[in-house]
């Protein structure tokens, strides 16, 4: 079994993820921004490729026919990170690898408001949500619920520019 590892580096602790599967006679075929790695994370790898930056495509991507070329069939594509989603099903759908989602399930991840429909059709219950787009908008929808609110990109993951507001004037100068 082949399992490509994106950033096994980051954060720190990942490459045990690494470290179990390599124990178990998996191919673990790094890739990172990272020129050294501990050797932790290099001793928990079958083999690591620096890239120069994990957010150019061409590079990652050659890296993984490289790593196809050498060592055939590509089971998983993984990081464990909700940052590099978007790059793991490009390259699950650039390279006909199926398990695991790609970009066209995406939208149900990266989105709060998809989330919310999907755990509605499943009868998991939520809070309440609106997506905004007027001062107006976000002062209704405060006193509908009451205070405090907590506010959320609609797109991404992760808990970047997550905020929690307590009343009017931190809506209107948010």
């Amino acid at each position: 079994m082949n399992v490509i590892f994106i950033s096994p580096h980051f954060p720190t602790h990942f490459y045990q993820f690494c470290e179990r599967l390599k124990a178990r006679g998996v191919h673990v075929l790094g890739i990172g921004d990272a020129k050294y790695i501990n050797e932790n994370v290099q001793n928990s790898l079958t083999e690591y490729q620096y890239v120069s930056s994990l957010q150019d495509y061409d590079q990652v991507m050659r890296t993984v026919a490289y790593y196809i070329y050498r060592y055939d069939r590509i089971d998983y594509i993984e990081s464990e990170n909700e940052y590099w989603l978007e790059l793991e099903a490009k390259l699950r759908d650039d390279f006909h690898i199926t398990s695991g989602p790609g970009m066209d399930a995406l939208q149900w991840m990266n989105h709060k408001s998809l989330m919310k429909e999907a755990y509605k059709r499943a009868n998991i219950p939520t809070a309440k949500y609106k997506l905004i787009e007027t001062l107006d908008d976000a002062l209704t929808f405060a006193h509908a619920v009451n205070y405090p609110i907590i506010v959320k990109p609609d797109h991404g993951v992760g808990a970047n520019y997550t905020y929690k507001l307590n009343n009017d004037n931190e809506i209107i100068n948010f």
